[in-house]
């Protein structure tokens, strides 16, 4: 009786199901093709590598190394994870030169990968990228936006489309080239596209890259509500932090809209409410876009959040940053007011506030004024609100606010 191949009788389906449990992409790049012609066509296939990870800090990238291999030629991943120190290399480099002209922005330029399920790029090596490799990944959250689940990019001002070259005629005046000027679109961001597509998204970190906000309203903002009306029905956690300064509070308010039913965990940076208040910002528009998140059960926002939180009734984890401005006694009444909204969240677990701005305290009577205040207002709360995990600190020139 001849022999019979089973394998022959199983449908393409079924061996790619069996393929995305291999976890191993030297056994899919280099076993699996050699069996037989149909092997190798199917482990081409992005589902057969849902199980394959790429996470590396890339300052020990080396040549030849297997992770720069799997970019170039792997269909899909599971997970792209590239974050790097800014250490100095072995051999005495300096880490960051890589960026500049290297295998591994070459690799990202030429992947054609799927990523299936988190593609997180760290803000120090997104900030070192130029901007073709930036452009290569926004490509690849585009192809990969119908299955990523969690997604942390930086949107970069840096990054914008070059502007359309303009068509001016000789006998043009100066009025009629203005004129034309104000009807071109502002030139759009890659990134800020490609969030646009990612709608099942369940985890999403933006980090910010925006020297300045650009106070004056006929200058140019990072953002111009690109993400205004979208819907992320599966979004749960958003964290939205600014580099080098406060993010667009346009993002902030749309991102809210878009999941203010599914949201649970909200974390907002950095500090807004130190710019001035004449300031292109919408802070009224954060507070009532947070007011609809009435799911949010953890919280990391700036004191002018507090009127939003009487309608979160879930809210069970908070950390407040409290900016002090020159009037230090005025910072102090900040910080009370802030304790007692705290003391009518019901469903309050565990409390973290932050003082920020008192840089001298030891020589400035009105900095130990604020302290002394500061402490009173939380010992009250601690005897009021024993059952709940709560502290305070006051930040140094150097700390970061938003180290949860």
């Amino acid at each position: 009786m001849a022999a019979v191949d089973l394998s022959a009788l199983l449908p393409d389906e079924l061996w790619v199901r069996v393929f995305s449990f291999l976890d191993d992409a030297a056994t899919l790049l280099d076993v699996v093709p050699l069996v037989c012609r149909r092997w190798r066509d199917l482990a081409g296939c992005p589902g057969s590598w849902a199980n394959v990870s790429v996470i590396r800090n890339v300052d020990w990238f080396k040549v030849p190394d297997p992770d720069l291999r799997v970019l170039l030629h792997a269909p899909g991943l599971r997970c792209l994870d590239l974050h790097c120190t800014g250490r100095t290399c072995g051999d005495g480099s300096n880490a960051g030169r890589w960026l500049e002209d290297h295998w591994l922005v070459s690799a990202l330029r030429r992947s054609r990968a799927v990523v299936r399920q988190e593609l997180r790029l760290s803000g120090y090596f997104w900030s070192n990228l130029p901007r073709s490799g930036r452009r290569a990944v926004a490509e690849m959250v585009g192809r990969s936006a119908p299955l990523l689940r969690r997604l942390h990019v930086t949107l970069s001002e840096e990054d914008r489309n070059e502007p359309e070259p303009l068509d001016c005629g000789e006998d043009m005046t100066d009025d009629e080239i203005f004129a034309l000027l104000d009807t071109l679109p502002d030139p759009a961001i890659p990134m800020v596209e490609a969030v646009l597509q990612v709608k099942r998204v369940e985890v999403l970190h933006l980090d910010t890259d925006i020297d300045d906000l650009n106070c004056d309203a006929d200058g140019p903002f990072i953002y111009q509500r690109e993400l205004s009306g979208i819907s992320l029905p599966k979004l749960r956690e958003l964290v939205i932090k600014g580099k080098f300064g406060p993010v667009p509070t346009a993002l902030i308010s749309d991102l809210l809209s878009a999941a203010a039913n599914t949201l649970e965990v909200v974390k907002i940076g950095k500090t807004i409410e130190s710019w001035s208040a004449d300031a292109n910002l919408d802070l009224p528009g954060v507070v009532a876009a947070l007011s609809r998140c009435t799911r949010v059960r953890e919280l990391a926002a700036d004191r002018f959040c507090l009127p939003a939180m009487a309608s979160l009734p879930s809210l069970q984890d908070l950390q407040l940053h409290v900016q002090c401005n020159e009037k230090r006694v005025e910072s102090a009444g900040f910080f009370s007011e802030c304790v007692a909204a705290c003391e009518a969240l019901a469903a309050l677990r565990r409390l973290r506030l932050v003082l920020d701005g008192l840089d001298i305290l030891e020589d400035d009577p009105d900095g130990r004024f604020v302290l002394r205040r500061c402490k009173k207002a939380f010992a009250g709360f601690s005897r009021r609100r024993p059952a709940v995990d709560a502290s305070w600190r006051v930040l140094s020139e150097w700390d970061d606010p938003w180290q949860y």
